[in-house]
């Protein structure tokens, strides 16, 4: 996947989570996991775009550090 793949699904997701806390809903399944997979989603994104910023190495020293 390519970074701006990435950032477009983040943003469908990041825009559906705004909708659904300022209408205070609610889904009929447990949506603890919403939170570790929007980070792991933002974190691909960082790695993905300096990888094809800079190289691979930069991009996984970066993930390393993080």
């Amino acid at each position: 996947m390519t970074p701006s793949c990435l950032l477009i699904i983040c943003s469908i997701c990041w825009l559906l989570a705004v909708i659904g806390v300022s209408r205070d809903m609610r889904l009929p399944i447990d949506e603890r996991w919403a939170t570790s997979a929007m980070l792991l989603l933002e974190g691909g994104i960082a790695v993905l775009w300096i990888a094809d910023a800079y190289t691979w190495r930069r991009a996984l020293a970066f993930a390393l550090v993080v």
